[in-house]
């Protein structure tokens, strides 16, 4: 079964994600909390991380019709001929990020910078595009091409290797970045 982006109506990610657990189908729905003063007190919301899209691994043929019936779901996207599948690679990149304790945030998605894979730490073998910031540190941003849509990841410059080209998942790699050490 391949992973596909289910595009909802904003705010019902997390409705549609219960929906399709109640449909047995294995569900994604990556967000991060926010801190908010509501009139009478302080609560902690979770945003989506990718709003409006839901992740789901399923059977196109099996599970189409009942997916599409779901309140809030807008469409699975890809064509109207064929729906785009996601790398499993993509959606572990992903959620090796969200497993850890740093603060994950959402950015913009990214097409052009270097090329990197973490190779000391919690996510060693996470690859993505590297960015500096502003206080000279290097964020490492995921994306899901698919939706379009990216999350990053501040890290340690000397924790990442340059990559030269993108392979698949756990293929050794080339040369280390001196220019995101500096």
């Amino acid at each position: 079964m391949n992973w596909f982006a289910i595009q909802c109506r904003a705010l019902y990610e997390s409705r549609v994600s219960d929906r399709l657990r109640d449909l047995s189908i294995t569900e994604f729905w990556p967000n991060y909390p926010v801190k908010s003063r509501w009139s009478d007190r302080n609560v902690v919301l979770a945003r989506p991380l990718f709003p409006c899209y839901v992740f789901g691994q399923f059977d196109l043929i099996s599970d189409w019709a009942a997916i599409m019936r779901l309140p809030g779901v807008v469409r699975i996207l890809g064509t109207y001929i064929e729906p785009q599948s996601i790398s499993d690679s993509e959606i572990l990149n992903v959620r090796r990020l969200m497993a850890s304790p740093e603060l994950l945030l959402p950015c913009p998605f990214l097409t052009a910078g270097d090329l990197v894979r973490i190779e000391k730490g919690p996510w060693t073998g996470v690859e993505g595009i590297a960015i500096r910031t502003k206080q000279g540190g290097v964020r490492v941003v995921v994306s899901v091409k698919a939706i379009g849509a990216s999350c990053s990841v501040e890290i340690d410059s000397s924790s990442i290797t340059k990559l030269s080209k993108p392979s698949p998942l756990g293929a050794s790699r080339v040369q280390t970045s001196p220019h995101l050490s500096r």
